[in-house]
């Protein structure tokens, strides 16, 4: 379950950001992107200063929305024309709810999306992504390609290597070259599957019932393969 909070809090954001772009009306089309932005930030709000003080919670989205929603924030800083603004509302988001209740987790998680914020809006850092650029042209494309897809593989690393865990392990329970040759294999499906996700959903959707059919998907895949993982 706890592997599944990733897919839990990809899947709500997809939910969300399909709702808004589904509200009728050319008014409400033109304000989406406000409007997503608008429950993000209460989404956050209800996270830090309710549902996160739950520790019954701890195994869904709600728990960790959050600390996910103020990675969000600070995306949406970097790219402002003013980003204090929602710097501003980071800070009095997380202020009251360490008010609320101190926690340490919340603390850290503030403390990277405020750095993370103050780091790419800095001209140091944007001469160097220049510069990063100018070097994949000539040479680093393939690494590009796997930062670019590498939260696609983050999503179904997991799955994919208990699920070859599994096999291994069940029919060469005790041959080393095997298990080496198994980890090989896992990380190589790993960047397959996730190079096919990237492509499939993350890259270039379709429709939005295409991208929820695929995260669904994704989600009972998961749990299968990790409940067939325990049993074994």
């Amino acid at each position: 379950w706890y592997v599944a909070i990733d897919f839990q809090l990809f899947a709500l954001t997809v939910l969300v950001l399909a709702g808004v772009r589904a509200l009728p009306g050319a008014r409400a089309q033109r304000h989406a992107a406000r409007a997503f932005q608008g429950v993000v930030v209460v989404g956050v709000a209800a996270s830090l200063w309710a549902f996160n003080r739950m520790a019954a919670l701890d195994m869904w989205a709600l728990y960790f929305m959050g600390s996910y929603g103020l990675g969000m924030l600070a995306y949406w800083a970097v790219q402002a024309a003013a980003p204090w603004r929602w710097v501003a509302v980071m800070a009095v988001l997380s202020g009251i709810a360490l008010v609320l209740d101190f926690r340490g987790r919340i603390a850290l998680a503030l403390f990277t999306a405020l750095c993370l914020v103050g780091a790419l809006r800095a001209a140091r850092v944007r001469v160097w992504r220049k510069g990063a650029a100018t070097a994949v042209s000539r040479g680093m494309a393939p690494l590009a390609q796997l930062g670019q897809m590498s939260y696609s593989v983050f999503l179904v690393h997991f799955s994919v290597c208990l699920l070859v865990n599994a096999s291994v392990s069940s029919v060469w329970p005790e041959a080393p070259l095997a298990n080496a040759l198994g980890m090989v294999l896992a990380f190589a499906l790993s960047l397959v599957a996730g190079r096919v996700l990237y492509l499939r959903v993350e890259r270039h959707v379709p429709s939005w019932p295409t991208a929820l059919r695929w995260q669904l998907g994704l989600v009972g895949t998961g749990l299968v393969v990790i409940a067939s993982g325990y049993g074994a």
